[in-house]
């Protein structure tokens, strides 16, 4: 994100807070929360799909309308890819060039928050765009977050009379469609369950010197460390 490359998020942010830093995307946040509030049933591999509306950013390589993201658990864990990029979606009418995640005209994507066609438009685009990943992935539940997808009726409609081929897919596949799109603090609780699974989980032997691996010591130091700063005549903060 970002158009960033090779850049030390991590370094970056604990040089300046004295706290364990962790570092992961929205989508990936849902599926954190999912699969813990969902622990005591055997869940199995599932997807979660989260949306937003925004503006235009092309700085930041991003496009006005809705944007999406997807989160993944495979295994019991968060899926993040080889290059830490699963769930960086890309619609069927991308092309190499596009900017953003979608070939659809900008002029529909503008629109697509406010007139029914263009909602319409984009929002076939990404159904159909899943079938296939659905289909190679087999999970057991897809998840639906975020405001664009709060109308579960009318997305319901828009899939059986506009995208049959995604509701098929589910029925072929015995995959359950579970719409929680309501609530806006669905990342900040799915970081805060990522916290808490780390912290009460058995680290693996590839997290035992990464910087994602962290000890109740670690916490209990933090909790109890006090510091007072106090402005010197410069404006800077002296311990």
């Amino acid at each position: 994100p970002f158009d960033l490359h090779h850049f030390d998020i991590y370094g970056f942010f604990a040089k300046r807070y004295d706290a364990p830093v962790f570092v992961e995307n929205d989508a990936n946040c849902t599926a954190w929360l999912d699969m813990t509030i969902n622990r005591t049933i055997k869940l199995g591999d599932f997807m979660c799909l989260l949306a937003d509306y925004h503006e235009g950013n092309y700085q930041f390589g991003d496009r006005s309308g809705i944007g999406v993201g997807i989160g993944l658990s495979i295994g019991g864990k968060v899926y993040r890819g080889s290059h830490y990029s699963a769930g960086e979606f890309c619609s069927l009418t991308w092309r190499g060039g596009c900017v953003g995640q979608t070939g659809l005209d900008e002029k529909l994507l503008m629109l697509s928050a406010t007139d029914e066609e263009a909602w319409r438009a984009w929002m076939v685009d990404l159904f159909s765009s899943l079938v296939s990943v659905i289909s190679v992935l087999d999970p057991r539940v897809v998840f639906i977050h975020g405001k664009p997808f709060s109308d579960k009726k009318k997305i319901e409609a828009m899939l059986e009379a506009d995208c049959p081929q995604f509701m098929a897919i589910l029925e072929k596949i015995h995959c359950k469609l579970i719409f929680d799109a309501d609530d806006e603090s669905v990342v900040a609780k799915g970081a805060a369950m990522m916290y808490l699974q780390k912290l009460f989980a058995v680290p693996e032997l590839s997290e035992m010197e990464s910087k994602v691996h962290f000890t109740w010591d670690d916490v209990i130091e933090q909790a109890n460390r006090r510091r007072f700063y106090t402005k010197n005549a410069m404006g800077e903060l002296d311990e």
